[in-house]
């Protein structure tokens, strides 16, 4: 199966040192002489090799000389004729996957680069059943793309026989073989070495950063789980963290990205003393992009730094730190019996809650080369037919539709849904808020639309839809619906779904607590609800209590 038809050249027009060339849809690319020279497809191998060395065009560079003639075939490729015995044919679309103009590197990158998250990911974790990741390409292409985008996804059903998480990881890549062996298992271990190996809670961490290279994707299955509900898995994005740590304070996060944090774990009996020592933040090469965290409080070994950078380090640690450990940024959930995480191990941070030492609980886990992950991506894409739209189509079009039907949809007040949405959007502009105050003034209600309760539904698989909310008959008629229970975390989740950043889903799903919190603070903002706000106030808890304030 294959892509739709590649963009096709329009003309192209030879320089000196190289070719500009003209897309159909009036782009433009450069490509020099040299380049196209060294880049000819067919000197190469199906496998990408090349037949040829490339040193033999740089013995003499100043030597090299322009093409006799380069053409636009019918097809809108392109033809160069270095001289009578060499021709290099170059199609449209492999130019295009290679062009080093700018805004198609940029493009090339925007569809492949991590999307941040949050805690309000929570609402939506990206769940895929093991049935179709074994089975199907493009289940297993499905997690993939979780995580090329999230870093992680949870990999359901996978039954709860022992080494099952090998099977897993080979659907993947190869298992990478430790001093562990190539699985190890987490649980309680009397006198135990390694602190995952006891019942304390374990802040969030990169796997093996003495190790080089650091694993790079990390597969945990839950055998057992602790029973009472502790020793839940808990999750931050280290991408997100270092960019909060960024843009609040650049100096702390230069020096993450600079200085040298030394690791070690030591294992004297079985011969082993890892060591490896790389900063917390590595960059690309721009220097713009975070490719990688590497953070381990427990295997830590002491800094070698001068020392007039040892406190402003510590400091820049801490800033660090309070990121990674801030509410909004954790994702915390219970691990449950069959189910597989998997993520990168040096973007996604992993924790756990503490439990008791008397309840079982029992992973597997082992290690698979993130560019296995990476070529598996790759070479699926390129095979599999794109699906067809999501029922959550990532456009504001999509919102925009849902809203529309709340034109018909009351649920008790005097103003319909969409009418309710436009004034409450209205006066969040009007008081000067950010952007994303006003798209979550918008929507703060569209949990209550049925088109929105409908595709969640569907997303789902059909899972049994929400309850409605019935007037009790003290301010309404009784029976008459007020909208459904849970719709702030309903809308949270919908936006999620449709691409909006946390900050709009967060606010979502807090505007139901806010409420709940002003009747109890300010009489006089009780005293103006109206009889359908009243009716919900019931259903969704009443004031805040003396506790919950």
């Amino acid at each position: 199966m294959k892509r739709p038809a590649p963009t096709v050249l329009s003309e192209c027009c030879a320089r000196e040192n190289g070719l500009d060339v003209r897309w159909e849809d009036g782009e433009s690319s450069f490509f020099h002489w040299i380049w196209l020279r060294d880049n000819d497809p067919g000197q190469k191998l199906a496998s990408g090799q090349r037949l040829f060395e490339t040193s033999s065009l740089l013995r003499d560079i100043n030597a090299f000389r322009p093409p006799r003639c380069s053409q636009i075939t019918e097809a809108g490729d392109l033809k160069v004729e270095w001289d009578e015995s060499t021709v290099s044919e170059f199609s449209a679309s492999w130019l295009l996957n290679h062009s080093y103009a700018e805004q198609h590197v940029r493009a090339r990158l925007a569809q492949v680069s991590p999307m941040p998250w949050t805690a309000a990911l929570r609402y939506n974790l990206p769940y895929i059943k093991w049935d179709a990741v074994e089975h199907s390409s493009t289940g297993k292409l499905q997690a993939l793309q979780c995580m090329e985008r999230l870093g992680f996804c949870i990999i359901t059903g996978a039954g709860a026989a022992e080494r099952t998480v090998l099977r897993v990881a080979a659907r993947f890549g190869q298992v990478r073989r430790t001093n562990y062996g190539e699985l190890f298992d987490v649980r309680v271990k009397p006198g135990c070495s390694n602190l995952a190996d006891s019942s304390k809670g374990l802040s969030c961490h990169t796997d093996n950063p003495y190790r080089d290279p650091t694993p790079g994707v990390q597969l945990l299955h839950c055998l057992r789980p602790a029973g009472d509900g502790s020793g839940e898995t808990v999750l931050v994005d280290g991408f997100a963290a270092a960019q909060r740590l960024r843009e609040q304070q650049p100096d702390a996060f230069r020096l993450l990205t600079t200085c040298p944090q030394p690791y070690r774990y030591v294992e004297a009996a079985e011969q082993v003393d890892l060591r490896a020592a790389h900063p917390i933040i590595s960059l690309d090469t721009s220097r713009k992009n975070v490719t990688s965290i590497q953070l381990n409080n427990r295997s830590a070994a002491p800094l070698e730094l001068p020392a007039e950078q040892v406190e402003p380090y510590y400091r820049a640690l801490g800033a660090l730190w309070a990121e990674i450990e801030s509410p909004d940024l954790q994702i915390t959930f219970p691990l449950k019996e069959g189910e597989v995480v998997m993520f990168h191990n040096n973007r996604v941070l992993h924790g756990r809650s503490a439990f008791t030492a008397g309840h079982a609980r029992h992973l597997q886990g082992c290690y698979v080369d993130k560019d296995a992950l990476q070529s598996a991506t790759r070479a699926l894409s390129a095979e599999i037919e794109p699906s067809p739209p999501s029922p959550f189509s990532l456009t504001v079009q999509n919102i925009l539709k849902v809203l529309e039907t709340g034109a018909a949809e009351m649920y008790g007040e005097a103003l319909d849904t969409l009418q309710h949405s436009l004034q409450a959007a209205h006066c969040a502009r009007h008081a000067g808020e950010a952007d994303e105050v006003v798209v979550a003034a918008l929507c703060h209600d569209v949990g209550h639309l049925e088109a929105c309760v409908r595709q969640l539904s569907v997303a789902a698989g059909g899972s049994d839809a929400p309850q409605k909310m019935l007037a009790s008959g003290e301010e309404l008629e009784a029976g008459t619906s007020v909208g459904y229970e849970g719709h702030e975390r309903l809308g949270a989740q919908f936006m999620l779904q449709c691409g909006f950043p946390g900050v709009v889903a967060e606010l979502i799903n807090g505007h139901v607590e806010a409420k709940r919190y002003l009747v109890r603070a300010k009489p006089s903002y009780m005293a103006s609800l109206s009889a359908a706000s009243l009716e919900t106030l019931k259903c969704q808890g009443g004031p805040m209590s003396d506790s919950e304030v």
